[in-house]
């Protein structure tokens, strides 16, 4: 007899259903249209938009908004903080979206900023990325 998925008597007509497919295909596309059109156009990460990843752990416990406190007077264009495995680790992903900045500029802005306002904590920086 064998495994069957389909039995062998099963007769679907699938042209006679090509135009349900593709009144169904169109109301699909169109509404992703109006959706991009609604919600202001695709959001791109920072892998499609650019930028630069800098990845911060902290030796004290350290709360994200006292981080995001330290860097927001840096200057820093679209400032996204992001924690990174458990809150006790303490350890932070800080994306800003321009990549009009050198990655140097970013890194003594942000453990300068660090320094300053958080010198209790004492920020590494363990990855820069430019993307």
């Amino acid at each position: 007899m064998g495994l069957h998925f389909i039995r062998p008597d099963t007769k679907i007509d699938f042209v006679g259903f090509r135009y349900v497919a593709y009144c169904v295909s169109a109301a699909l596309i169109l509404l992703g249209l109006v959706s991009l059109v609604v919600k202001g156009g695709p959001r791109y990460g920072i892998d499609f938009a650019g930028g630069i990843v800098v990845q911060v752990k902290f030796e004290q416990k350290t709360d994200m908004t006292q981080v995001r406190q330290a860097l927001e007077d840096q200057n820093l264009p679209v400032l996204v903080i992001q924690q990174i495995g458990a809150p006790e680790d303490s350890e932070y992903l800080v994306r800003t979206s321009s990549s009009e900045i050198s990655s140097e500029d970013v890194r003594t802005s942000v453990s300068q900023a660090l320094e300053q306002k958080l010198p209790q904590a004492k920020g590494d920086i363990r990855r820069l990325e430019m993307v």
